[in-house]
Formats: C-alpha cells, sequence, structure tokens
C-alpha cells in the first residue's frame, strides 16, 4: 500500500464526529431504551439482521491517509445452537477516500470484513448482555496514483454488546466488536483491524 503523508481535510471527520455525536448516537440510544426489556418468546433459531455504525481503524498509516474512522454498514445471520450460544456470521462495508501530500492526488480505501464466530448471551429472553469471539477475513482494495493494491487476510474478532426485543420478535443490539487482522503491504505490515461501534437490528425467521 501506499504510505505517503497525508493532509486529508480534517474538518470533514471534525463534522462527521461531531454528527455521529450529536445526532445519531442519541438517537439510537433513545430507539435502544425505548425497547420493550420484558422477556418474550425467543425460540426462532435462525435470525437475520441489518447492522450500521462507525468503524476506527487501529493503523497510524491509515489514520494518515483516510482519517480516523467513517461509517460503515452491513448485515449478519445468526443461528442458536443452545439455549445461551449462537453462531453468527456478519459483513460490514468501510469506504473512504483522502489526498497525497506531494501531489494531491486522490487515494480510495475499502475494507470489507467478514467475521464468523460463536456468541453467549446471558439472558436471551429479555436485556440480554452478550459476548463473542471467532475468526475475521478482510478484503482490502486501494486505488492509488502509483499502484493499485488489493488483498486478502484473515485474522480474529472479540466484541461485546447488549441485545434487547424492540417490536414483537424484532431484536435491537448496541455492540462493541474489535478486530485483529494485518495484511502485507509494499512497505510492510499493515493492520486492517480497530473498532466497529455498531447498532443493529435482528429478525428470527424460524
Amino acid at each position: 500500500m501506499v504510505y505517503l503523508a497525508s493532509e486529508y481535510n480534517k474538518g470533514v471527520y471534525i463534522m462527521t464526529k461531531s454528527f455521529l455525536a450529536r445526532v445519531i448516537m442519541p438517537i439510537l440510544m433513545i430507539v435502544f431504551l425505548s425497547a420493550n426489556i420484558f422477556p418474550q418468546d425467543d425460540n426462532k433459531p435462525l435470525s437475520i439482521g441489518i447492522e450500521g455504525g462507525y468503524f476506527a481503524p487501529s493503523d497510524e498509516d491509515l489514520k494518515d491517509l483516510y482519517g480516523s474512522g467513517a461509517f460503515v454498514f452491513g448485515g449478519n445471520i445468526g443461528y442458536k445452537i443452545a439455549q445461551n450460544w449462537e453462531l453468527i456470521s456478519g459483513v460490514n462495508f468501510y469506504s473512504d477516500k483522502g489526498k497525497t501530500t506531494l501531489t494531491e492526488e486522490t487515494i480510495e480505501l475499502s475494507l470489507t470484513h467478514l467475521r464468523f464466530g460463536g456468541y453467549y448471551h446471558f439472558n436471551p429472553a429479555g436485556l440480554d448482555p452478550y459476548v463473542g469471539l471467532g475468526l475475521d477475513v478482510c478484503w482490502v482494495s486501494e486505488v492509488n496514483p502509483i499502484r493499485d493494491f488489493n488483498d486478502t487476510s484473515i485474522g480474529w474478532f472479540a466484541g461485546i454488546g447488549v441485545e434487547t426485543f424492540f417490536i414483537s420478535d424484532i431484536k435491537t443490539a448496541l455492540n462493541v466488536t474489535y478486530t485483529d487482522i494485518k495484511s502485507e503491504g509494499d512497505l510492510g505490515e499493515i493492520s486492517l483491524g480497530g473498532f466497529h461501534f455498531m447498532f443493529s437490528l435482528r429478525m428470527p425467521i424460524f
């Protein structure tokens, strides 16, 4: 990957963070806290969901080039294998642009994270804290003026969150997931992981 020093428009990220902190997150918190936290039936093992939130990369070179993070979106599918245990596979998509310092040319980075892991639910029928651990596969694509870069890497993730029923069988959740995954670029190893701060809605199928 290209590691040229970058002076990306910091004002855009300040505005993005401010919008996230002042508008989006309060709305999500209101939706979550207003959910029905009383016990309900949770006997449908298969579920699908949508998710969205904010990805903050851990690699300093990526931060220099693309800023401190951006919005992500995706989906997931889960299957309960026991009362408190669930297997979940999910995918989310990250894309952002930056500029090189020397030539002011645009560069673009795309990350696709596919995770598969096991989750333990402490209270599946009500307000439900949970923890999870598993594998993460990341496809990275960078478009830059020197040479495009594409790679696939495998790492791990760990996450915590809390979930509850929202409307009827629909569940809403807030979670934080950390991914640790490396890729070998033109100038050495780079981390493709970081923190995902996510909000999701899930609906049992059967």
